[in-house]
């Protein structure tokens, strides 16, 4: 399988900066723009099928990239972004001054991290871990786009990368509608690229 991966355009609460977890938020104009930037940049691309987390904001990134592609489009609930709990709706300021340790523990020790009613990240680990040995063997020869969320495909980064937790926000921000593209032909997974925009339109 080649497997491309993005993020779902920008959200009302990403301009907010507001924590958007298992909640959702709609595409601010941006981020339909920086979907149709993505379908423009893949429509020349084999893409046998796509694959979208089933929150709002994946599912309408997804609905404008497939406008240039026009392929089988299914979700699947194991690459929803990160259970924030009772972070969800929260300004990252309010998250700090309402919960400073586990704040501190989310931006500089994540291996630490445990959140108030939602997910770890070796949680997310565990189940990006999961999808990924699945759906390499389910699309086995197939190039599959994956529509997901910022804070799985830094996991996915760790993952690919056999790094640790711990180094989780080392590298690059992934951009909303940034692409990364991965074989998992061979026994390991080759990175071909993380995080590009270089399909970003700036007027």
């Amino acid at each position: 399988m080649i497997a491309y991966f993005t993020r779902h355009g920008q959200t009302k609460w990403n301009t907010e900066h507001r924590m958007q977890g298992r909640q959702n938020s709609p595409l601010t104009s941006l981020g339909k723009e920086q979907a149709h930037w993505l379908g423009h940049r893949l429509k020349h691309t084999r893409i046998d099928h796509i694959v979208a987390s089933p929150s709002e904001r994946t599912k309408e990134t997804a609905g404008i990239v497939n406008e240039y592609l026009n392929v089988p489009l299914s979700t699947d609930e194991r690459i929803m972004e990160i259970a924030m709990g009772e972070w969800e709706g929260k300004t990252k300021a309010e998250i700090e001054k309402e919960y400073p340790e586990s704040a501190h523990h989310f931006w500089n020790e994540p291996h630490l991290f445990q959140s108030h009613g939602g997910e770890s990240f070796h949680d997310v680990h565990a189940r990006v871990t999961d999808v990924i040995n699945d759906v390499s063997e389910r699309y086995q020869g197939e190039h599959v786009l994956f529509v997901t969320h910022g804070t799985m495909l830094k996991v996915l980064q760790v993952m690919l990368e056999e790094k640790d937790i711990e180094q989780l926000w080392e590298g690059a921000y992934m951009q909303p509608t940034s692409l990364s593209k991965v074989s998992f032909e061979e026994e390991h997974p080759s990175i071909f690229f993380m995080g590009d925009t270089s399909h970003y339109r700036v007027d």
